[in-house]
């Protein structure tokens, strides 16, 4: 639950600035937070007036992957791969409608949610075998947080490029040691 206070006097700054949730969200603006299940704030910030919950963690900077299905399985990095396997552990979208008001989990994904003007965005990985995260209380002088990114593991693009590197020498030498049999047995 959300604990409220009085917001500071509205605060005209770009998205992701810093003003506080109470400043953020008294000029209309929505506020995005994200954590880990180890209470690990990934993003914390106003997001300025996003179009749907996609667009609130694309405002942010916040990278993310998909997953068969279509549900976001990786924000910031986190994890670092999706799941293979489902062990209760995934990524629960909540909302609250102002300072004050109770976290609501969603029953829209991000790309379908429309943000309400003045309204909290909550992003919570929940702990192994746990079947609900909790988000914390924000109070109205609440300032954003330092943006973390988990480093991503190596794309398979780059796999691919070592690979086919090692494949480019491999048959480099062959052809090499193909002349020189060819070349001996012929002299």
């Amino acid at each position: 639950m959300l604990l409220s206070g009085s917001p500071a006097a509205a605060d005209t700054r770009p998205p992701g600035s810093a003003v506080t949730v109470g400043q953020c969200l008294s000029a209309g603006d929505v506020w995005l937070h994200i954590q880990t299940e180890d209470d690990e704030v990934l993003r914390s910030e106003c997001v300025g007036r996003p179009s749907s919950g996609l667009a609130a963690l694309r405002a942010a900077e916040v990278s993310t992957t998909e997953a068969g299905g279509g549900y976001l399985c990786t924000l910031a990095g986190h994890p670092r791969r999706c799941p293979t396997s489902f062990r209760g552990q995934y990524w629960q979208y909540w909302h609250a409608s102002s300072l004050g008001s109770r976290w609501a989990f969603s029953s829209k994904g991000a790309d379908d949610y429309r943000p309400a003007p003045g309204s909290i965005e909550g992003w919570c990985y929940n702990e192994r075998e746990e079947r609900r995260c909790e988000l914390p209380t924000l109070t109205a002088d609440y300032r954003p947080a330092d943006r973390v990114d988990i480093d991503p593991p190596p794309t398979h693009s780059t796999n691919l490029w070592l690979v086919g590197g090692i494949a480019v020498v491999v048959l480099g030498a062959s052809v090499i040691l193909v002349r020189r049999r060819r070349d001996s047995t012929t002299a």
